[in-house]
């Protein structure tokens, strides 16, 4: 799984995802090495961009045989694991922002990914969304909220997660796109 967030908005930073899209879909045959992938990308990135675009990275593969979840991140925002539990886990690790250091030594990680945890990943649309006076929702107010979302299904969180926003957005509404991706294991 991948999420991205480019820099800057329209037409060019549609084309900066769309070269993205298109690298990682080249690297079809090394899917399942999160570190390979996210390296190679970000070599790409440094290789065909301007010095002033770059993007950010969250990329994982989950192994159900062995209960794990793989992944390396590069500068983007810190996923959560909603486990069955009711603890929520930051994923807080990152490497630099694609496009800007070629040769970056990028990290894997990994985690036991058990029947009823959920993985919540999304875009700094929903940590920068801000209310009437300019104050961002921020991380941590993010990661509070997922604390009471326990038990939900993936589209009850995702509801949960922009009916939130849209609420602390009110009357000004969202000022950036909101990506949410949400991992629910059953069994």
């Amino acid at each position: 799984m991948a999420v991205a967030d480019v820099s800057g908005k329209g037409v060019p930073a549609s084309l900066l995802m769309a070269s993205l899209q298109a690298s990682l879909r080249s690297n079809m045959d090394r899917m399942d090495d999160p570190v390979g992938v996210v390296s190679t990308l970000n070599n790409v990135m440094c290789e065909s961009t301007a010095p002033d675009k770059f993007a950010t990275l969250f990329y994982g593969c989950l192994d159900m045989k062995r209960d794990a979840f793989h992944f390396s991140n590069a500068g983007h925002v810190f996923p959560a694991l909603i486990r069955d539990g009711g603890k929520v886990d930051i994923l807080d690790y990152s490497g630099l922002i694609l496009g800007v250091q070629p040769d970056f030594g990028y990290e894997a990680r990994e985690l036991k990914f058990h029947p009823g945890d959920t993985l919540v990943v999304l875009t700094e649309g929903v940590t920068e969304a801000e209310d009437r006076s300019g104050e961002l929702f921020g991380e941590e107010r993010l990661y509070d909220m997922l604390k009471s979302m326990r038990g939900q299904t993936a589209f009850g969180v995702k509801e949960g997660i922009v009916d939130t926003i849209k609420e602390f957005t009110h009357p000004r509404g969202f000022s950036d796109d909101l990506t949410i991706l949400i991992l629910k294991r059953k069994e």
